[in-house]
């Protein structure tokens, strides 16, 4: 059975990532992993007048809250693939640097990642250090990189002669 990961990280994107995921493994009869890497510490943002402070944790309470919320949006996309009748399961990993995300990804042994592209930039990824980038030289596997104003794939009924299915890029 073909393995397709999408990575979600609950940005705009994240639907697009999915669909796209679910799609090939429909026509693939594979299964989806929904991959997710929590940072090791929750950002936080403390705005005042005079003081703008990043990086401090705002309490245990908050780690809680947020956990179970990406963990409430997992079992929805989940249970949204498992409607279209594809096997579909959950992995979330912890980390907080963009090689993490490889590594993990390389333990649960994909045929295919799927993941978002925010086109972010040089200076960003410069800066940040980009995950696709990264993820493109380094996966075990192929990956298809979605963008936000990408169509969705759809399937074209193959010509009689031909045994495949033809993806289109189109709406």
């Amino acid at each position: 059975m073909q393995t397709i990961v999408a990575a979600v990280d609950f940005s705009d994107l994240t639907e697009a990532v999915v669909a796209t995921a679910a799609e090939v493994a429909s026509a693939l009869g594979g299964r989806v992993v929904l991959f997710h890497l929590s940072p090791l510490v929750e950002p936080w943002v403390d705005t005042t007048f005079d003081r703008y402070t990043i990086g401090r944790s705002a309490g245990p309470e908050y780690a809680e809250v947020e956990a179970k919320l990406r963990e409430q949006m997992l079992s929805q996309l989940r249970a949204s693939i498992a409607a279209q009748g594809i096997e579909a399961s959950v992995y979330v990993a912890i980390g907080d640097r963009p090689a993490a995300v490889c590594e993990q990804l390389a333990s649960l042994n994909p045929d295919l990642i799927v993941v978002g592209s925010h086109r972010h930039g040089l200076l960003h990824a410069w800066l940040y250090g980009g995950v696709c980038p990264r993820l493109v030289r380094r996966a075990p596997c192929p990956v298809t990189i979605v963008h936000k104003d990408d169509p969705p794939l759809r399937r074209v009924q193959p010509a009689k002669r031909w045994g495949a299915t033809a993806w289109a890029v189109g709406r």
